[in-house]
């Protein structure tokens, strides 16, 4: 029961029961499909990464922001050291973390972070792109 593939499956429902508004399915398949992943592909890949993403902008949605911000982080960080620091991947998961300092009043430091996203997006996506767009409007 802990193939990889089973962690997909997990992952997979996860996101219909976060689709569907089952906050507490939807937290216990991510968990799940996480445990699962670490122990079969390293802390490092990729496919954990997204875990640990899927989990934060979870906890975000449901205001658990300093959840959210632990396991953000955590997948800023795998993704850095994948993806690059300029791919869109880090730019998604900083636009994230960006939401969560703004709903914490740390609006300044939400801003810049939002910049930095905007910059990403810039140099991967293009400038008239519509997640650039949205990073600038939000880091105004």
């Amino acid at each position: 029961a802990e193939h990889p593939l089973v962690a997909r499956t997990l992952y997979n429902m996860a996101g219909v029961h976060q689709d569907q508004g089952k906050h507490v399915e939807a937290l216990e398949g991510f968990r799940e499909a996480l445990r699962i992943r670490r122990i079969r592909l390293g802390d490092m890949n990729p496919d954990v990464g997204d875990t640990y993403h899927a989990l934060g902008s979870m906890q975000l949605d449901l205001g658990e922001h300093e959840g959210a911000l632990e396991h953000l982080g955590k997948a800023l960080k795998i993704m850095c050291k994948v993806w690059g620091e300029e791919s869109k991947k880090v730019a998604d998961t900083k636009y994230n973390m960006a939401v969560v300092y703004r709903a914490q009043g740390l609006g300044e430091k939400a801003k810049g972070v939002f910049r930095e996203c905007a910059n990403i997006y810039t140099s991967v996506l293009g400038p008239e792109h519509s997640d650039t767009l949205d990073a600038l409007v939000q880091a105004t």
